[in-house]
Parts: structure tokens; C-alpha cells; sequence
């Protein structure tokens, strides 16, 4: 057999056996409620900024954005910027890869790729090493509400020209606010690329993991999602992703724009 093709029906193979590996399924779930008590996601950096993602999902964010290759990436929720800087950082590649191809010259400050970032609250030591990343030239930053008119407005103006888009929601992560966010954004989402929504794994949580936060079991991104997906059917639920990483906090979060 060709071993590229071996390789790739080893790993299936895998991957579908961990569908119905119930003890390793539970173990990942205890896992990831576990290492969310101990705040373990806030312990990574990406090229120098705090990311508070968990490694498997930043792993996902950049196989996605390979895999799609957007002109622009629109994200709700900056916080240190990280997730940010690990999008422009993809994004750069993709940019470096296209140049070598093409035997071109490449001018990263003259890029088209984009990541647009919002957030109701900038902190300005955020927004100071922000501005001294290498990467900054990429960024588009909007300070506000991401479900405010005004704000929607905005990105909706700085997207424009951009073909290939894809998005992720990490903000307040209540049913209401991420419902919004999904009407709001999911719309400039390309077909054939994803609108990912984090933290819809608090739907499958205790109710006391989240004491001090305003989301809950029965009010998250979850709960959201599965009513926005019921009139949107342009929409599916991209299965594969969560069923290789086992442990993510976008549980049925990965949306693959269809239609």
C-alpha cells in the first residue's frame, strides 16, 4: 500500500474508534473540567503574548486557517491579544508561502491578509504591547460592544474587499450575547470556511465552575448556537475537528459554512 495513503487510513481508523472508546471520551471530559479549576488555559503564550486558548484548540485555529486560508480572520474577545497574534502569525505564513511559490518579493507590511479583533475593553497595556508586536501591521483593532450597531458597522466597513473570511467568538459568553454575535458575524462568514464559537463547552459543565461569570449550564454559547443552527441551515456542525482533539472548549463549536 502506499504509505501516504496507509498513514492516512491508520489515522482514520483511530479517529473513529475514539467515537465509541467511552472510558477515553470520559477521561477527556474529566480532564478538561479538572485543568479548568486549576486555570491551566491561562498558562501559554503565542510569540510572546498570553493566549488563554488550550493548546488543542490553538492547534485547530491553525490547522483551520491553513486548511482555508482567509484574507481575514474576525475575532470577538482580544484579552492580551494572543489569539490574535496566533491568527496574523498563520495568516504571515500563508503570505510567505505564496511569495516563495511565485519566486516573488514580500513587503509584510503591504499585506491584504487581516485580522480584525473586538473588544468592549482595550486595557491599555494590552493595546501598548499590541502596538509593539512585529505583527501589529496585520491587525485591525475595534474597541466596543461586539453586538453594538455601531461596532457591527465597523467591521462590516473594514471587511470589505476581503473574499475568504473566517471567524471566531470568544467574548461574553452568554445565550443571548452569542446569539447576537452569531447574527451578526456568521453572515460575512465565505463559504466553505467556519465560524468558530468557543467556550460552548460550558453547557456540558457543573454549574459551579463558573461561580463569578454570568454564563451557565442552560445559558451559553451552546445553548446559542443550537438555536441559531435551527434557522441556518447554511451551517453544519464540523464533527471531524472535535472528534481528533477530545478535549476543546468549542464542543459542536466548529462551523463549517455550507450553503
Amino acid at each position: 500500500m502506499d504509505p501516504v495513503k496507509q498513514f492516512a487510513e491508520e489515522r482514520l481508523a483511530r479517529l473513529e474508534a475514539y467515537q465509541t472508546d467511552t472510558e477515553f471520551r470520559q477521561l477527556s471530559q474529566a480532564w478538561l473540567e479538572s485543568s479548568m479549576r486549576k486555570k491551566y488555559v491561562y498558562n501559554f503564550d503565542w510569540l510572546g503574548r498570553p493566549i488563554i486558548q488550550y493548546p488543542q484548540d490553538m492547534w485547530a485555529v491553525q490547522e483551520l486557517i491553513w486548511q482555508i486560508k482567509p484574507d481575514l480572520v474576525i475575532e470577538t474577545g482580544i484579552a492580551h491579544g494572543g489569539s490574535l497574534i496566533l491568527s496574523a502569525s498563520i495568516l504571515a505564513m500563508l503570505d510567505y508561502c505564496d511569495a516563495m511559490a511565485a519566486g516573488t518579493t514580500l513587503d509584510p507590511r503591504k499585506t491584504k491578509r487581516k485580522v480584525i479583533g473586538i473588544d468592549i475593553d482595550i486595557r491599555p497595556h494590552n493595546r501598548a504591547a499590541l502596538d509593539a508586536h512585529p505583527l501589529r501591521p496585520m491587525l485591525h483593532l475595534v474597541e466596543g460592544s461586539s453586538i453594538a450597531p455601531e461596532t457591527v458597522a465597523a467591521v462590516r466597513a473594514a471587511a470589505a474587499g476581503h473574499k475568504t473570511i473566517m471567524v471566531f467568538l470568544d467574548s461574553m459568553h452568554t445565550h443571548a450575547h452569542v446569539l447576537a454575535e452569531l447574527e451578526a458575524y456568521a453572515p460575512m462568514v465565505s463559504k466553505g470556511s467556519y465560524c468558530v464559537v468557543f467556550d460552548s463547552f460550558v453547557e456540558d459543565m457543573p454549574a459551579d465552575l463558573f461561580p463569578d461569570r454570568p454564563w451557565s449550564p442552560g445559558d451559553n454559547p451552546m445553548t446559542a448556537m443550537r438555536e441559531y443552527l435551527k434557522a441556518h441551515p447554511e451551517f453544519v456542525i464540523d464533527k471531524s475537528i472535535e472528534g481528533r482533539l477530545m478535549v476543546t472548549v468549542a464542543a459542536q463549536g466548529f462551523l463549517k459554512r455550507v450553503g
